[in-house]
């Protein structure tokens, strides 16, 4: 083939694209990096006894107020999304750095997503507005042995988030049961703590995080050890905030999403228990494949949501221009 040809050039660009990509994002494999840890045909290819670590609680999708935070403070203080489109699209008129920046980080973004969701790598945890820390979480699950140990720090979403259900319930729930009927968990402990300010300073007070510790996919655990709105260390000594969860508690108080069921203290683990003993689930799900296939509904409830804060931002009025036309603040925030 002539050297000069247009196939090959562009062939040449595509390669020096991809160089360039390759050293901007440092790009990582793990079983190029540590070759001698998969030991292919033999305890189900290898992996790490311990997976340990605190992932980025990020989401992949370009949030546009903390970017523009730390780049044009004008466009991030503006509370509606319709305000600041139109300012980034004076941006874009004018074709200024910040434009081809904001252009260049939301490409990334996009590209990112698509491959999370469509490589096969995250089946469990790449749906909806991904967050960085459930794609180390389901990385975790594929680097650690069989019989190994997970302990990841990550928001508390990852046992109570709908999006991160499937995962969860797979850790949790009778659905994790190997063939030989074991019943007991792959959970080994969560810890749910409330930020306080006592933790991460930098982060919002109310933020919840969680020790996550589960084991591979042949560790088992009669119970999981779980606390929620905990604020110090010492509070995992009180017999009466630690609980002693099985995968069949987790399926009795959330049958459909298999979430964890948060408990203050033992008191309220053990009223809540009995409401749901003595009560019939309000709409119960038949699940296949992971997919909801049918509702059985107690009483004839349907769901429906009015309004989008993002979407219909352009709907919601502000406290400024409700003070332009006369409006006065009254008591109770009103």
């Amino acid at each position: 083939m002539d050297g000069d040809s247009p196939a090959i050039a562009a062939l040449n660009v595509l390669i020096g694209e991809a160089r360039a990509l390759a050293a901007r994002e440092t790009f990582f494999h793990w079983w190029t990096a540590f070759p001698t840890v998969w030991r292919y045909g033999t305890e189900a290819d290898g992996g790490f006894d311990a997976v340990i670590g605190n992932p980025p609680w990020d989401r992949i999708k370009l949030q546009e107020v903390e970017w523009f935070a730390e780049r044009k403070m004008d466009i991030a203080r503006q509370a509606r999304a319709s305000d600041r489109k139109a300012l980034i699209e004076k941006e874009q008129k004018r074709k200024t750095p910040l434009w081809a920046d904001y252009m260049q980080a939301s490409t990334t973004a996009e590209a990112m997503g698509r491959v999370v969701r469509e490589s096969g790598e995250y089946p469990l945890l790449s749906g909806g507005d991904v967050n960085l820390y459930s794609l180390f979480v389901e990385r975790a699950t594929a680097l650690v042995r069989a019989n190994g140990i997970v302990g990841l720090l990550t928001p508390s979403g990852i046992a109570a988030d709908k999006g991160a259900s499937e995962f969860f319930r797979s850790i949790t729930a009778p659905q994790a049961m190997d063939l030989l009927g074991d019943e007991r968990t792959r959970l080994a402990a969560l810890y749910d703590f409330e930020n306080r300010k006592i933790f991460f300073p930098d982060i919002h007070a109310s933020f919840k995080f969680c020790a996550f510790i589960f084991g591979g996919a042949q560790r088992r655990f009669d119970t999981a050890r779980c606390a929620f709105f905990l604020h110090s260390l010492t509070e995992l000594h009180d017999p009466d905030r630690v609980l002693e969860l099985s995968a069949a508690d987790f399926t009795r108080v959330n049958p459909n999403t298999g979430a964890a069921p948060i408990f203050r203290t033992q008191r309220d683990a053990k009223l809540t228990t009995r409401i749901y003993a003595a009560n019939p689930v309000l709409v119960r799900h038949e699940i296949a494949n992971g997919r909801v296939v049918a509702e059985h509904k107690a009483w004839p409830v349907r769901y429906n949501r009015m309004f989008d804060m993002t979407n219909d931002s352009d709907k919601f009025i502000t406290r400024a221009e409700l003070e332009k036309t006369g409006w006065k603040p009254a008591p109770l925030n009103r």
